[in-house]
């Protein structure tokens, strides 16, 4: 009987071991920071999704972020993004969405659990940043939920200023509505 909590606790340690070593991060090749200086919005994987690397308590950077409803009775998804980042001329600033369908229900035509598929969209975008969706991920078992990864491209010669646009939000191929984000170019 000892041995058999042995080899349990020998299991868990391994289990703890493989979770944590499964931490990896994500780092896009126009980042101009230096490797030791990742800025604090890097995209880090973890076993649980996407989380911005300022989120870990080793780096005490608290990323702020807002969460917006949009859509049209019962179709609609809660949208929790950085509506506001501060960055510097030249830079790219990761920006996570976490999209998540409301209201939804075992008898939908799209299973409770199946994941969704998102992409987002700018409209009017000012010129000198781009918008790129890099890739999407999924919580747990799909549960109606999505993470997406974009990047925020800032031209080196942008001046600075405050600069808005909006993400439009498409779930399954149909638009739920847009969210502003507004990007601040300081010196």
């Amino acid at each position: 009987m000892k041995n058999i909590y042995i080899s349990a606790f020998i299991v868990t340690i391994c289990l703890l071991g493989l979770v944590y070593g499964c931490v990896s991060e994500y780092r896009p090749s126009t980042t101009t920071t230096s490797s030791d200086t990742l800025p604090y919005d890097e995209a880090m994987v973890t076993p649980g999704g996407w989380r911005y690397r300022g989120d870990f308590p080793q780096y005490k950077q608290n990323i702020a972020q807002q969460s917006a409803v949009i859509g049209e009775q019962p179709d609609q998804a809660q949208i929790t993004y950085r509506s506001d980042i501060e960055t510097k001329a030249g830079e790219t600033r990761t920006n996570l969405f976490y999209i998540t369908l409301l209201n939804v229900s075992t008898e939908t035509p799209t299973p409770y659990l199946a994941n969704i598929q998102t992409t987002l969209g700018v409209k009017n975008i000012p010129n000198g940043l781009a918008f790129v969706q890099e890739g999407e991920g999924y919580q747990g078992a799909g549960w109606q939920t999505s993470e997406v990864l974009v990047h925020i491209r800032i031209a080196a010669g942008i001046k600075p200023g405050d600069y808005t646009f909006q993400v439009a939000v498409n779930i399954d191929g149909k638009e739920y509505g847009r969210v502003p984000c507004a990007i601040k170019i300081v010196n």
